[in-house]
This record gives C-alpha cells, sequence and structure tokens, in this order.
C-alpha cells in the first residue's frame, strides 16, 4: 500500500493564485519527499477486538494484535504506578 502526503501551500489557500514564476520552498519540498518515504515504510497494526475479523477481510493490514491497546494501557499503569512510589 503507498500513501502520498501532499501540501498545499499558502499561495493557494483561499482561492489565491499564485505570482507567475512560483516556485514552492525547495526545503519544504524536501521535507515532504522524506516525510513520504517514512511514511512508505509504515506498517499497519490492527487491534482490538475485531481486528482479526477485520484483517481477513483486507490486504492492507501487516500485524494482528488484538490487545495491544490492553497492553499499552497496562504498560502507563504500571509506569505511573511506579512514579507515584517513588514520589512517597
Amino acid at each position: 500500500m503507498k500513501f502520498m502526503m501532499l501540501m498545499i501551500p499558502a499561495v493557494y489557500q483561499g482561492g489565491k493564485k499564485p505570482d507567475a514564476g512560483f516556485v514552492p520552498d525547495p526545503k519544504k519540498v524536501e521535507q515532504m519527499t522524506q516525510f513520504n518515504q517514512e511514511l512508505g515504510k509504515s506498517r499497519v497494526i490492527a487491534t482490538g477486538g475485531l481486528a482479526e475479523i477485520v484483517a481477513k477481510e483486507t490486504s492492507l493490514i501487516d500485524i494482528v494484535n488484538p490487545r495491544l491497546t490492553l497492553e499499552g494501557l497496562r504498560l502507563m499503569y504500571e509506569l505511573n504506578r511506579g512514579a507515584e512510589s517513588a514520589g512517597e
């Protein structure tokens, strides 16, 4: 699956027309190019009770972990509990 992030320069926003010879900022174009390249390396993770069902219906999901959100919440709880204990 491929994604592309596009930017709309301010000169086009609000129905404006760019001046003749307008060229986008090369640094911003390079940043957007790098962003798109990194985005192309990303993976899709399905989580939650319906993750396995949804994953069977599409080829867009790379990883299925139905408990990922719960595991993350547990880790946050443990980290916060540890921080509270250290502060006492």
